[in-house]
């Protein structure tokens, strides 16, 4: 990102340890996701692409993610990319090969994501489901489905992971423990 696009760039909301989550708005990009342990971005399109940048905003790869990716998340130990994918599937990247290591089908349209501060599990919100999937991490399988109505989008766990925060599209916040 250079110019305009770059001085553009708006924080959005708090990501893991400190960093942000950004989203420049000149440019088709749904999300950007800082790494936690290293000086990179993550910027997943719904062309199907998901760019890694380093801090200058230069591309240094890009990976071809099927399922028109939403939201991103990484594994705290920045091995792993998990995308929501738009067209029903949870996709989850090898960092260092760019390999896709694995797809779950949600059965419905994923949006945002997040992983639980512990690590354990992939929750992934379905806007028109009205409903939110909490997969196991280390199984790659869906545990359970939340029936939370309406159109949820984005969502966040405070520190501990004890409570989730869900935002709809129409204005809702739903609070999940």
């Amino acid at each position: 990102m250079r110019g305009p696009a770059r001085e553009r760039i708006r924080a959005a909301q708090s990501g893991c340890r400190g960093t942000l989550l950004i989203r420049p708005a000149p440019i088709p990009p749904e999300w950007l996701r800082p790494l936690c342990e290293a000086a990179g971005v993550y910027v997943g399109d719904v062309g199907g692409r998901v760019y890694e940048l380093d801090v200058a905003g230069d591309v240094l790869r890009e990976f071809v993610v099927p399922g028109r990716p939403q939201g991103l998340g990484l594994s705290a130990d920045g091995r792993e990319l998990y995308a929501a994918g738009e067209d029903g599937d949870l996709i989850v990247l090898d960092l260092e090969t760019g390999a896709e290591i694995a797809r779950v089908a949600l059965g419905a349209g994923g949006f945002g994501l997040a992983v639980t501060p512990d690590q354990t599990e992939v929750w992934v919100t379905a806007p028109a489901a009205g409903r939110v999937f909490v997969l196991d991490r280390a199984s790659r399988t869906v545990q359970s489905t939340i029936d939370v109505g309406g159109a949820p989008r984005r969502l966040a766990f405070d520190w501990s992971g004890a409570l989730a925060v869900i935002a709809d599209e129409a204005g809702a916040i739903r609070f999940v423990r």
